[in-house]
């Protein structure tokens, strides 16, 4: 009988713990999530930008100020260290979503030369200048999981879109 009720308590106690963790772990994610939102915005003020559409991802924010034509990328590098842009959509020739794929694992499979994996989701800005084009990653297979592959390619080629149809319709007030 004792027997059963320490077995009892020991699960009930592993169980309280690993209850503990999970909850623990969860009001970081939501804390991390609130500092990135709260730097995008501030970010957005500090540039006087009125976002009209914004995507708020685990370590990436971007949005879109049709009236200055500006696009606001913020990327979460590490738990403090992030990384910022403010790109001119006057300066931009293209965007376009890019899917890069690489071997699946060569040294371990020799016989699979040919077999490819989708390693990252891009939305890549090209510019009228020599600058180096901006990729900003929608996917990248080592931070993120295989099931969300679909909703990251549609979340890409939504403002591959999006970036398109402004530039086509400032084209056309030019012509």
């Amino acid at each position: 009988m004792w027997t059963i009720l320490a077995a009892f308590f020991l699960i009930a106690f592993v169980t309280a713990f690993l209850l503990l963790i999970v909850r623990l772990n969860n009001k970081d994610k939501n804390r991390e999530h609130a500092e990135l939102v709260n730097r995008f915005r501030q970010l957005a003020k500090d540039h006087d930008l009125c976002m009209i559409d914004e995507e708020i991802m685990d370590n990436l924010a971007i949005g879109l100020d049709d009236e200055k034509r500006k696009f606001l990328v913020l990327k979460r590098l590490s738990r403090n260290n992030y990384e910022s842009a403010v790109v001119d959509l006057n300066e931009v020739t293209s965007s376009e979503k890019r899917e890069v794929y690489g071997r699946v694992y060569p040294e371990r499979y020799a016989t699979l030369k040919d077999v490819m994996q989708l390693e990252k989701i891009v939305l890549e800005l090209e510019f009228e200048d020599e600058r180096k084009p901006l990729q900003i990653s929608f996917y990248d297979f080592i931070e993120n999981s295989d099931h969300e592959i679909g909703e990251m390619k549609k979340k890409a080629r939504r403002w591959e879109t999006l970036l398109f149809n402004l530039k086509r319709s400032q084209e056309r007030k030019r012509a």
